[in-house]
C-alpha cells in the first residue's frame, strides 16, 4: 500500500478513477462555500491564470474561470477529466501527473487533495516551480482532529507545519468544517518543504 509522508493510505489513480466511472463524486462546492472562496481568492486581476489540482469533476476550475482567472483544472484519472470538459467546457482540463505540469500560474487550489498525497513534498516542489512571483498556493481541506471518520482525508499539524515551512507568508479562513490554508510565495525560487 502507498502511503503519504505522515504514513497515512494514499489512494492510486485505479481507485480514482473506478470511483468516477461508478458516478461518484467528493464533497460538492455549495453556494456559501462559493462566496466564502471569492471573498479571497477573486476577482483575478486580467491575465492572471490559476490551477486547480485534482480538480476531479472541475466544480472549482469551473468557479476560477468565473471570477476572471485563465483556469486550468488537472486530475489524473481519466473519467474525472471527461467529465470536467462535459460540465465546463470554457475551462481548460488535462489529464496529467502532478510531475509532467508545466506552465506559470498566480493562484494554484487543491481542494480535498493535499491529505491523500503520496509526497507531498514533491507536491510542494511542483507548485513551488508553477508559481509565479507573488502566486499563492490554496490548501482547502478539513482538519483530520474534527474528523469523525476517515481522518486520513483531514489536514493534520504536520500537514500544516509542512505548509507553513514551505511559505513565505500564510493565511487561513475557514467555511462549514474547511481550512483553507492560503500559501504565498514571495518569489519564484525553489525552497523545498523545512527549510
Amino acid at each position: 500500500m502507498t502511503t503519504t509522508s505522515t504514513g497515512r493510505p494514499a489512494t492510486t489513480l485505479a481507485t480514482w478513477d473506478a470511483h468516477y466511472e461508478a458516478g461518484r463524486g467528493w464533497r460538492p462546492i455549495t453556494d456559501s462555500e462559493a462566496v466564502a472562496h471569492a471573498a479571497h481568492l477573486a476577482p483575478a486581476t486580467p491575465g492572471e491564470r490559476a490551477l486547480d489540482i485534482g480538480c476531479g469533476t472541475g466544480e472549482l476550475a469551473g468557479l476560477l474561470q468565473e471570477w476572471g482567472y485563465e483556469a486550468t483544472g488537472v486530475d489524473w484519472a481519466p473519467a474525472a477529466i471527461a467529465q470536467a470538459k462535459v460540465r465546463h467546457p470554457n475551462v481548460t482540463f488535462r489529464c496529467a501527473d502532478l510531475a509532467d505540469l508545466a506552465g506559470d500560474y498566480d493562484l494554484i487550489t487543491a481542494r480535498l487533495v493535499y491529505p491523500v498525497i503520496a509526497d507531498q513534498d514533491a507536491f510542494l516542489a511542483t507548485v513551488g516551480r508553477l508559481l509565479r512571483p507573488g502566486g499563492r498556493l490554496a490548501v482547502i481541506a478539513p482538519l483530520a482532529t474534527e474528523l469523525t471518520t476517515r481522518q486520513h482525508v483531514g489536514l493534520t499539524d504536520e500537514h500544516l507545519q509542512e505548509l507553513a515551512d514551505w511559505a513565505d507568508h500564510t493565511g487561513r479562513y475557514e467555511h462549514a468544517g474547511l481550512r483553507v490554508i492560503l500559501c504565498g510565495r514571495t518569489t519564484g525560487e525553489q525552497r523545498p518543504a523545512g527549510s
